[in-house]
């Protein structure tokens, strides 16, 4: 029986982030996945909000019982219980600096999803194009900043740290759910569509099994 329970869904990027990062620190094997249907639009889900009283995914709930959730939570929880680290330490002052590249990251993707539920969730005639555009504006200027960065080594046999596993999260889902966007014809986006490719090919993300977006 695994030794962590997380409530996700396939098609988060959040989810997607805290499974590279269970991957990394070797924990993916103590991970189980118990997959949820979570909409916005609709009731929410009571096995979730028995975790996560907003009802938001991911959720992890510890040996104890306890649940924890919000990515940068979990993420942070994982590090700290494993033998191998994509964080700074606690008293190293970079730990802040990393902690706000994911902030950086989950700001993008927070901007993204907004744009789905607009589009997904309300008839066209009562979309606010106005609105649309300044999320795209936050993703815009977002990737324009990761693509003048200097980025983790993506072949590094060491773990990937938080700021590349943050950026991996970030493309994986632009790819999947915005592919006419095509961030890679942008100044520096060759550059970043490189290491992506690259990174994907990490052993260990290779051989985990991810849910299918």
């Amino acid at each position: 029986m695994a030794k962590y329970q997380l409530f996700a869904s396939p098609t988060s990027p959040f989810v997607h982030k805290v499974l590279i990062a269970a991957v990394e620190l070797g924990l993916q094997d103590q991970i189980g996945y118990s997959s949820q249907i979570v909409n916005v639009f609709s009731s929410p889900n009571d096995t979730v909000c028995s975790t996560n009283p907003l009802g938001k995914i991911p959720a992890l709930i510890l040996p104890s019982g306890s649940p924890i959730f919000g990515s940068s939570v979990i993420v942070q929880y994982l590090d700290s219980v494993s033998s191998k680290n994509i964080l700074p330490a606690y008293d190293d002052p970079k730990r802040y600096d990393s902690l706000t590249f994911e902030a950086l990251g989950d700001g993008i993707l927070e901007a993204a999803l907004l744009i789905r539920y607009e589009l997904t969730g309300r008839d066209f005639s009562k979309q606010n194009e106005v609105w649309i555009t300044a999320q795209h504006g936050k993703i815009e200027r977002g990737l324009k900043h990761l693509m003048k960065v200097t980025l983790p080594p993506p072949d590094t046999p060491a773990p990937l740290p938080i700021e590349g596993i943050s950026v991996a999260s970030v493309l994986w889902y632009l790819e999947g759910r915005f592919p006419t966007l095509a961030w890679w014809e942008w100044p520096g986006g060759f550059e970043l569509k490189g290491w992506y490719e690259k990174v994907k090919g990490r052993e260990g993300w290779l051989k985990y099994d991810f849910p299918k977006n």
